[in-house]
């Protein structure tokens, strides 16, 4: 999804700049592309915006099944870690998220509004069972000494690799 590119082109432009790296020509190509993606979602708007709810869709339904996958392996008492290897949770529970995320700072960018009342519920929903697994599932990696990914090479708003972190 385009979305996910640019909003995690300017994520890591605003991490270069917060270590002092010059970014204004990063910053110019950007805004250039933004500009240009503009000027071809104008040119392609129904087919274009239809798609993009496809694919948020089909983003909140997978994160939901893994959520709902894990969730029900713990009401049986069991270890996430038992079932799923450290690459499986890194994906299921962190990335997904993570795809989201950056797909509405892309759509922020390109000034993007999308009817996504249809969605509501359902981003509600895995955002309630997110933030309750994330702090049991972190423990149980932690417990077989499986490594999170440092927090600071993500965006501060992605509070779920910080609680990772500090769990380790």
């Amino acid at each position: 999804m385009v979305y996910y590119y640019l909003g995690e082109c300017h994520s890591i432009i605003e991490r270069l700049r917060i270590f002092s790296y010059a970014t204004s020509a990063m910053e110019r190509e950007l805004e250039e592309l933004l500009k240009m993606f503009r000027g071809f979602r104008e040119n392609a708007r129904s087919d274009f915006s239809d798609r993009v709810l496809l694919d948020l869709r089909e983003i909140v339904s997978e994160h939901l099944k893994w959520i709902k996958t894990f969730k029900a392996a713990l009401a049986k008492n069991k270890q996430i870690t038992d079932s799923w290897d450290e690459t499986e949770i890194e994906i299921g529970l962190f990335e997904l998220r993570e795809w989201f995320e950056y797909a509405g700072m892309g759509m922020e960018l390109t000034r993007e509004r999308l009817p996504i009342d249809g969605l509501t519920k359902s981003i509600a929903e895995y955002d309630t069972m997110f933030r309750e697994l994330v702090p049991i599932a972190s423990r149980q990696c932690s417990e077989r000494s499986w490594i999170s990914q440092r927090p600071d090479t993500y965006p501060q708003m992605f509070w779920w690799r910080k609680t990772a972190w500090e769990t380790v």
